[in-house]
């Protein structure tokens, strides 16, 4: 199988008459639709390349693709008038300009350590270590006073309500829903010993906003005719955006430690389950000031975090793959008018688009250090602002 396949369908779309008597007779042609696929690497893993209808074995891929898809729209007998009585028959084309294959990279290497963190199915549902080490700072929170006027104090206030009073409200109940629900995850941890889990995760999906704009263009109904065939120049409305996902897969598992499963063996489970053994790399980390930092431009917590094998005393996955798509969707709705010898109005109107799209597959690595691939969210700058302001004298 060709690492490139390519689809074109192109044809007669209709024919120009010039001249009543005689004329010459020019037939048209145009693309209606365009498909490109660059599988760079990975068709061993993809049976059924370009369609992926197969079987796939699942190893790494990366596929680059560009799709072209115009609005074809038949209008009959057009007509440019005139002493040579020129004219059309046919359909005509709503264009939209192709656009080439993604010149960069996009591999999903770097969500590897964050998506097996998230996956594990042996992580304690309560890491009651830090939450007990944390409580150092409850004398300072109950002490907090918001004073208006004050940007210092002001953004104090906000600090403590982000790093304090939240995450502190957030441990009370998940301790309350760990006391709750703890022999229901200890019968659902027996049960799935040395078993296989299977476990999905949509790690990221976001479409950005969409630029819009409306130009007058002749070329964007194809073919181009001289202008007395128009009652209204071509114009075309275009909108482009930017949409990315990754997602991940994985089949794990994971072994109990061994021994009977008396009394004391359940007990010491739930001291794990509540995150009470002795402290591993991640708690350590979690409590070093400024490591919630670390983690917005990073993924060292995760690392740290998949060393351990959590609850269980060994934790392996049989295959862990990321997934990741990247599209730049170009959508142009163009319209025009012509019009009939009669002197009817011939109205054309149609939507064409071109997406160009990267397609990704990797085999995960828990251990991989990489910075992070996104930009700080709006709460994220606003904790920065207030860090920023709380310097104020």
């Amino acid at each position: 199988m060709p690492s490139t396949y390519v689809r074109d369908t192109s044809g007669l779309i209709g024919t120009e008459y010039n001249g009543l008597y005689g004329g010459s007779i020019v037939p048209k042609y145009g693309q209606s639709a365009y498909t490109e696929k660059n599988c760079r690497y990975g068709l061993g893993g993809c049976y059924g390349y370009p369609d992926f209808n197969g079987r796939n074995v699942g190893q790494a891929w990366y596929l680059e693709s560009t799709e072209i898809n115009r609005a074809v729209v038949p209008v009959g007998k057009i007509w440019r008038g005139g002493a040579l009585g020129q004219y059309y028959v046919g359909s005509v084309i709503c264009d939209v300009p192709g656009s080439g294959l993604w010149t960069g990279t996009h591999l999903p290497d770097s969500y590897g350590a964050s998506a097996y963190s998230k996956m594990k199915p042996a992580q304690p549902n309560f890491q009651a270590l830090n939450a007990i080490y944390e409580l150092k700072d409850l004398p300072g929170m109950l002490r907090q006073r918001m004073v208006q006027g004050n940007l210092k104090n002001m953004s104090n206030y906000w600090l403590a309500l982000q790093f304090g009073w939240k995450p502190l409200l957030a441990d009370i109940r998940n301790m309350v829903q760990t006391q709750m629900n703890g022999q229901k995850r200890l019968q659902q941890l027996l049960r799935d010993n040395g078993r296989p889990v299977r476990r999905h995760l949509n790690v990221l999906d976001v479409t950005s906003n969409a630029a819009e704009s409306v130009v007058q263009s002749y070329s964007t109904v194809q073919p181009v005719f001289v202008t007395q065939y128009y009652d209204m120049a071509p114009v075309y409305r275009e909108r482009h955006y930017d949409r990315e996902r990754v997602w991940a897969s994985a089949r794990f598992r994971y072994w109990l430690p061994p021994g009977p499963q008396d009394v004391e063996w359940k007990a010491n489970m739930m001291h794990r389950i509540f995150g009470l053994q002795f402290p591993s790399p991640s708690v350590i980390y979690n409590a070093i000031p400024w490591s919630w930092l670390v983690d917005w431009f990073s993924n060292v917590g995760d690392v740290l975090e998949n060393i351990d094998s959590g609850v269980a005393d060994r934790l392996a996955a049989d295959y862990f793959y990321i997934m990741r798509r990247k599209d730049y969707v170009r959508e142009q709705f163009s319209q025009t008018v012509f019009h009939r010898e009669s002197g009817e109005k011939v109205p054309v109107s149609g939507t064409s688009t071109v997406t160009t799209s990267v397609r990704t597959r990797g085999v995960g690595d828990p251990f991989g250090f990489a910075t992070n691939a996104n930009t700080l969210s709006g709460m994220q700058l606003s904790i920065l602002g207030a860090l920023g302001m709380s310097r104020l004298r």
